[in-house]
């Protein structure tokens, strides 16, 4: 517990032995100045802050940096160490400062402002992935631009694992995902990220929802015609690695492509 100390300054001169005292002067112990502010979480449109404890305050009030006034302004107070500002918006920077109060007799006193931290908000959630190509080794996706997104990391489930792994990140809101093997099913997640002005460390939303996808067989080839009549022929041709059955079609000038067997 701090102490509240009083003194009484006097003044005297020496010849005439003459003392003039003040009042009486309280003096409170400075409250110290909050250490430490780092930023605990972000996520798209928050950011959670934390410091150190300040001994014998009441609570804390924090303030974020805004660029239209030019100025540090108050957003918010706690008793914790601990501070959540919602409502904000996704891949953004803000920059806050944080400083102790004590409260007596209605009245609050204040310590330094914290050194400024900086906190970049994630970017939001992917959504709406699609495929627009399938092919037996490659796949193209396309999806929504997520707000806040400086680029995407793709990842790829591996059975072997039982994790997703990366396979590299892209600036755009699309993608082809190539060597893929034939008829093979995959799933696919892709998180949005966040890095400011070229440097190393990214700031990541959520991963989005998998999506799934079965790559497709190879074209059937070495076809040919045998024992071929007025009213018949038979044809043949080589295996395909993974396929069920066949679907043979014939065409018409009339009707154009029609299935004929299966």
């Amino acid at each position: 517990m701090k102490k509240i100390y009083r003194f009484i300054l006097c003044a005297f001169m020496c010849m005439s032995v003459i003392f003039t005292c003040s009042a009486v002067i309280s003096a409170a112990p400075k409250i110290a100045k909050v250490k430490n502010v780092t930023v605990s979480s972000v996520a798209a449109n928050k950011v959670t802050l934390k410091w150190k404890k300040v001994s014998g305050v009441t609570g804390y009030r924090v303030y974020r940096y805004n660029t239209s006034k030019e100025k540090y302004v108050y957003v918010g107070k706690t008793k914790k160490l601990t501070f959540t500002e919602s409502s904000l918006y996704a891949g953004k920077t803000y920059k806050y400062k944080v400083r102790a109060y004590k409260t007596k007799n209605k009245k609050n006193t204040y310590g330094d402002y914290s050194d400024a931290v900086k906190a970049t908000t994630a970017p939001k959630k992917v959504t709406g992935i699609k495929r627009t190509y399938t092919g037996t080794s490659t796949v193209k996706l396309s999806w929504s631009k997520a707000k806040g997104a400086t680029g995407y990391e793709i990842y790829i489930y591996d059975s072997k694992k039982k994790a997703y792994v990366s396979k590299g990140t892209v600036t755009k809101n699309s993608c082809a995902l190539t060597k893929l093997s034939q008829n093979t099913t995959y799933k696919v997640k892709i998180a949005a990220f966040h890095k400011k002005n070229n440097k190393k460390v990214k700031t990541y939303g959520l991963r989005s929802s998998a999506i799934t996808f079965t790559t497709a067989i190879p074209d059937v080839y070495n076809i040919k015609l045998y024992n071929v009549t007025e009213s018949s022929f038979t044809i043949k041709w080589s295996a395909v690695k993974g396929a069920d059955g066949y679907v043979v079609y014939r065409y018409d000038d009339y009707d154009g492509w029609n299935k004929v067997k299966t």
